[in-house]
């Protein structure tokens, strides 16, 4: 048999502080000892693996030993952006926050380099400095300080499921189903605003009703006002869960620019479908999406009677097209027909010329 090891992924541990705790812990009680309770709690839990219940014993150890470390995040000496940063990310007492190593730190979207800062200096203030470390790490809770978060989110999925069953089929009109929908979205941001819920939950329901809201939009006044609310959060929340250049960001961006678009706000629509062209491109490069996003930006243009710009999108796409193929994904034809209606708008009808010749 070949030997893989040096093409799999190294393995995730606990971090410095942990591996300490559970180094304790092996050090004041004997393997059998340990085995044997073990062995008690597979019979709860029989996917219970013998890492995670050394982890678990250790953490549970080391709060008594240092009660401190059981400080509820509410109560913790921190500004109130940071407590509601740590509710975002599932930190609920002082000993998950111990557990981010240097570079979770350094590396974590959603704060500033001030506020991670006055993180680290409140954790050298309790005495559990930031360790750094080479290796993957996560984060190990003890469910019985999380249990609220679960409750919150099972409470949020729960009311998702209702919004999505109000839409089938049962008695009232259509009408009356896309507002029952909504209140129960509308619920649930409300729940998930005033209850533990981690950002990336948060931002999951966000997006859902996005997407809920932008298929309606047509159905009135509130769900109008309601998209561009959402629709503008979910850009926010995507910057803060996955970092402002992830492709996610760039895929609410463009869920902007049709909103926008099909409510032919032209200038708004066009200034999202830019930011999702530069995301995608710094994410993927020269891609379908990228010239697409593109191509929609100069409609907007086109629409707004600023021709030079939209001439000048056009031909991005068009050299594009001719350094690369992009199979049946893009169309020449089309690009160079918008082209020409660009150059005859601009007075130019040698050029157009040229392109309505590539266009046939």
């Amino acid at each position: 048999m070949s030997n893989n090891t040096d093409h799999q992924k190294p393995r995730r541990g606990p971090n410095p502080w942990l591996s300490e705790q559970v180094e304790v812990l092996l050090s004041k009680h004997t393997e059998e000892e340990l085995r044997t309770r073990y062995q008690e709690e597979v019979k709860e839990n029989e996917r219970l693996k013998w890492e995670t219940f050394l982890c678990s014993v250790a953490l549970k150890e080391a709060i008594v030993r240092e009660p401190v470390l059981a400080t509820k995040r509410q109560d913790m000496d921190l500004p109130e952006s940071l407590i509601k940063w740590l509710s975002y990310n599932q930190v609920e007492v002082l000993v998950d926050l111990v557990q981010f190593p240097e570079e979770w730190l350094n590396g974590i979207s959603g704060l500033t380099d001030e506020e991670r800062a006055t993180l680290r200096t409140y954790l050298e203030r309790m005495g559990y400095p930031a360790r750094s470390t080479d290796k993957p790490v996560y984060l190990h809770c003890l469910p019985e300080y999380h249990r609220a978060h679960d409750e919150a989110v099972w409470h949020i999925e729960k009311l998702t499921k209702e919004a999505e069953k109000a839409l089938g089929e049962g008695p009232g009109d259509y009408g009356s189903k896309l507002d029952r929908a909504k209140a129960l979205y509308e619920e649930a941001v409300a729940y998930a605003r005033t209850h533990d819920c981690d950002l990336s939950s948060y931002e999951r329901l966000v997006r859902g009703y996005v997407g809920f809201l932008a298929n309606h939009w047509q159905f009135g006044d509130d769900f109008v006002k309601a998209a561009e609310k959402y629709i503008l959060l979910d850009i926010d929340l995507t910057a803060q869960v996955y970092g402002p250049r992830h492709i996610t960001v760039g895929e609410a961006h463009r869920k902007a620019g049709e909103y926008y678009f099909e409510l032919e706000q032209w200038s708004y629509a066009a200034w999202h479908y830019l930011d999702s062209a530069d995301i995608t491109r710094s994410f993927r490069g020269v891609c379908a999406n990228y010239m697409n996003d593109l191509q929609l930006a100069a409609q907007c243009y086109d629409q707004l009677g600023d021709h030079r710009m939209a001439l000048e999108l056009l031909l991005n796409v068009y050299e594009s097209c001719s350094e690369r193929p992009f199979n049946n994904e893009i169309y020449i034809g089309g690009i160079c027909y918008d082209i020409a209606r660009e150059y005859r708008a601009l007075g130019n009808e040698r050029k157009a010329l040229e392109f309505l010749d590539q266009a046939e």
